[in-house]
């Protein structure tokens, strides 16, 4: 049920795309970039376009979700390859490894929106991102990116709860960081890494993801530890706190070896 306080938001949002001529927005097609392109695409139809990067970092489940909520919207949609392990210090895995590759990501969206004509990029980052860690918003601020989802005072839950209300099949889907978040800060970042982190991941970290979101854990930090994941377990049933733990037990999953 959408309460009055969402709906005034949801206008806020509105009123943030309506005086726009042209928009693109930054689009990885989860639940935060696909619910303003929904909002974007109901205000300016053909004005706006969806541009969405793909790399090996990119999780495949991710670049198909982002293919398939654009066109369930009805917008346009462009898909550029880029890859981040080819931006200069991005494999040595630094702390700003987030800024590199949203640095990257916005100037691939400023020349496009240059070439085409578009005025205005806009992202999904909501309101309670401005609480983590997130090195990529420097990248954003520099690029003057604008943030709809922030300007209209959006939380996640806000924006899941709306989602849903306007029948996004994303609105309950778990948060899918990036597969470079998989390495430690430092370790270097290879094509054969990546490819022996997307082998270990599928079912059963997604099992992990979906126990993490049932129990409202969305705040854990970008490179989880165990203790982080054991510290998560606390709050949740005893038949929850079980499976996941065996589940964090399980070489397969990345991360499993850990020291607490």
């Amino acid at each position: 049920m959408i309460t009055d306080t969402l709906a005034v938001k949801v206008e806020s949002l509105r009123a943030v795309f309506r005086p726009m001529r042209t928009a693109m927005v930054a689009f990885s097609g989860g639940v935060d970039s696909t619910f303003v392109l929904k909002v974007a695409h109901e205000m300016l139809g053909h004005r706006v376009l969806a541009l969405t990067t793909t790399s090996p970092t990119m999780p495949e489940n991710d670049r198909q979700s982002a293919l398939t909520m654009a066109r369930e919207i009805g917008a346009r949609h462009l898909v550029i390859e880029s890859n981040e392990l080819e931006i200069r210090g991005y494999a040595q895995n630094p702390v700003n490894r987030c800024y590199l590759c949203k640095h990257n990501l916005f100037t691939v969206c400023d020349g496009k929106a240059r070439e085409l004509d578009i005025d205005v990029i806009v992202d999904g980052l909501n309101l309670d991102d401005l609480h983590d860690y997130r090195p990529g918003i420097q990248a954003a601020t520099e690029s003057r990116v604008r943030h709809p989802l922030v300007e209209a005072e959006l939380s996640k839950a806000e924006i899941r709860e709306l989602s849903r209300g306007m029948g996004l099949p994303t609105w309950d889907r778990p948060a899918s960081p990036c597969l470079s978040s998989r390495f430690p800060y430092g370790t270097e970042i290879t094509l054969d890494g990546l490819r022996k982190t997307i082998g270990a991941s599928g079912k059963t970290d997604d099992q992990v993801a979906w126990l993490l979101l049932s129990v409202g854990v969305e705040t854990l930090p970008e490179n989880p530890t165990r203790a982080d994941l054991k510290a998560a377990m606390e709050t949740m049933t005893v038949d929850q706190a079980l499976r996941l733990d065996a589940l964090l037990t399980d070489e397969s999953v990345p991360g499993s070896g850990e020291a607490a």
